[in-house]
């Protein structure tokens, strides 16, 4: 008993960690009455700048609509719980283009400024096209920080000397009382539970304790340790019901929870299974994880395997990705694997391709997505992009131009593993 005790927790706090995110208290303003919230909400583009006009928009549409809506869900079954204002929670978003002569170096600093004001970088990219033959270059960054920091950091940009920043534009999010909507890292948080009860309580090979310091080290001094993890533990992806078992708690539980979730926008929050290229970005507001995985290293992307740790192909992938129900998550699955070009070099290949495909949505799949590149081909875009401008990659859920990536979203499509049939 004791033992299941300390692994629930451990799981408890992994999903915690795994699924954290900016919020805040409620702002200063007071909503303005709901008709004069209503016509300002519809005049004002919502995203063009004007948050507190949506927000209050969106504050006064709950008294004004609230009461007779949980009146009507009474007695149905609903979570009927008041809407509390103090909890409301939002996300304050900058999208920045910055022009500069030392990309590498604005990118550091952009980065550091974000993580000293509590936020975190979403998403970023680079114009490889545009002024390449000048002395300026292009980044784009995309990034979330606490409220009572949002206006601190706007102005810090602003008059800064890090770089010119060509446009600046801000929205805001009310993601209600609490987290919901899409998830990543789920594979890596599976692993992690994987590991404790493999490590730790079937076999003895280690103690609580020493799984947590290792951990706790970011793996410093804990090689061997590691090493033995990530060649013996079971992994999600290679078709072990080990494994796949905690991956099946995994997306349950965060499904339950979401199910359990309302706002005045949907009777009950729908979860997903996709989460952009996102994963890159909370690798590095995660710290270091019980499967072996290091700080600042991506988390796993979506519905997909942490990255190299699917070991028998794509067929094991499409096993473990059945072993729980994907038709529950309306939010939308992303579930990635990179295939080698010699997969459709041939009829063969082609049909062998189209068969493992279909046979995974005959047994509950129902979404997968290639890239159809090698090693070799990316590691070279990345040391002469000019030569492979056109070079398109599927991150999940969009596809890019490989060179216009961010270099450690580059790293982290390499990381894929290249199968082949």
């Amino acid at each position: 008993m004791k033992k299941k005790t300390v692994w629930l927790v451990a799981a408890s706090a992994a999903f915690v960690l795994l699924l954290s995110a900016c919020s805040s208290s409620k702002p200063d303003y007071a909503p303005a009455p709901y008709p004069e919230a209503k016509e300002a909400y519809y005049e004002d583009d919502y995203y063009a700048g004007d948050y507190n006009a949506a927000v209050a928009y969106d504050e006064a549409a709950r008294d004004y609509e609230g009461s007779s809506q949980l009146k009507a869900s009474a007695g149905s079954g609903a979570n009927t719980t008041p809407y509390n204002s103090e909890n409301v929670k939002l996300i304050y978003r900058a999208n920045i283009s910055a022009e500069t002569t030392n990309l590498e170096k604005t990118a550091s600093e952009i980065e550091q400024l974000v993580i000293d004001m509590g936020g975190y970088i979403e998403d970023s990219s680079v114009d490889m096209n545009a002024g390449r033959t000048g002395t300026y270059r292009y980044g784009y960054y995309t990034v979330r920080v606490p409220s009572e920091k949002y206006q601190e950091f706007l102005d810090s940009i602003s008059g800064s000397d890090v770089c010119t920043a060509t446009n600046l534009s801000k929205s805001v999010q009310d993601v209600g009382q609490q987290y919901a909507g899409t998830a990543t890292g789920l594979a890596t948080l599976a692993d992690s539970l994987t590991t404790i009860k493999y490590m730790c309580f079937d076999h003895d090979y280690c103690t609580t304790k020493e799984l947590y310091d290792a951990t706790m080290a970011n793996w410093e001094g804990y090689e061997p340790l590691r090493q033995r993890i990530l060649a013996e533990v079971p992994h999600f992806g290679n078709n072990d019901p080990y494994a796949d078992e905690e991956m099946n708690w995994v997306v349950n539980m965060y499904y339950d929870i979401c199910s359990k979730l309302y706002s005045t926008r949907a009777k009950r929050y729908k979860a997903g299974l996709y989460g952009a290229s996102d994963h890159v970005n909370q690798g590095k507001v995660t710290w270091g994880t019980p499967d072996g995985r290091k700080f600042p290293d991506p988390i796993a992307d979506a519905a997909s395997p942490a990255q190299s740790r699917d070991r028998i192909g794509p067929t094991g992938v499409f096993a473990s990705s059945c072993c729980y129900d994907q038709s529950k998550y309306l939010g939308g699955i992303a579930l990635n694997l990179r295939m080698h070009p010699s997969v459709l070099a041939n009829d063969e290949g082609i049909g062998k391709l189209r068969d493992i495909t279909k046979d995974y949505f005959r047994h509950g799949g129902m979404e997968v997505q290639y890239n159809v590149v090698d090693t070799e081909t990316l590691k070279a875009a990345q040391k002469d992009p000019d030569s492979h401008r056109d070079l398109v990659v599927r991150i999940a859920g969009f596809s890019a131009y490989f060179i216009e990536l961010a270099e450690d979203l580059q790293n982290d499509i390499i990381a894929r593993n290249e199968n082949i049939l």
